[in-house]
């Protein structure tokens, strides 16, 4: 299962795996040249310009690392899509 926890994901307990990846195509970008785009559909440049200047707190912030790291580690497959 995967450890919403670490990456800041504020979550309730019951959530699992597919509940937070379910949240990465759902929730869109609130703001900026991306606004309006699904987390996971943001480009890895973007992504990693966030982490390098630190994502936004809360739930935003802790998908939009997990897109990165789903994307550096080529498991993309895992939302069944594309």
């Amino acid at each position: 299962m995967l450890e919403a926890g670490r990456y800041g994901v504020c979550m309730e307990e019951s959530m699992n795996g597919e509940v937070v990846l379910g949240r990465l195509l759902e929730m869109k970008m609130p703001f900026g040249k991306y606004a309006g785009r699904p987390i996971m559909d943001l480009p890895e440049d973007y992504l990693v310009w966030f982490s390098k200047k630190g994502f936004p707190d809360g739930e935003l912030g802790g998908l939009m690392a997990l897109a990165l790291e789903i994307r550096i580690n080529g498991l993309e497959g895992m939302l069944g899509r594309r």
